[in-house]
């Protein structure tokens, strides 16, 4: 990966501050889609109830996060997370 990220960001802030910054490097073709879905693998695995809500109709991304990163940006999340 060429881009540094917080693997276990301690807070959902902190996941929110490098969603922001990931998301959009991808959004301006600087970050392979590999790379992103490597980093959300990354949070499934070591923060999984700061990014997944797990609602009555299934898998969601966590409201909270949804607020510090705006829906477009979640929308891109839950597309790579999902599929």
């Amino acid at each position: 990966m060429a881009v540094s990220f917080v693997r276990m960001p301690p807070s959902t802030k902190k996941l929110g501050d490098e969603a922001t910054r990931l998301v959009d490097l991808y959004l301006v073709a600087q970050l392979p889609e590999e790379d992103l879905i490597e980093a959300i693998n990354a949070w499934k695995e070591n923060v999984p109830t700061l990014l997944i809500k797990d609602s009555g109709k299934g898998p969601t991304i966590s409201p909270t996060l949804v607020r510090y990163i705006g829906k477009k940006r979640s929308n891109v999340l839950a597309t790579l997370l999902f599929r």
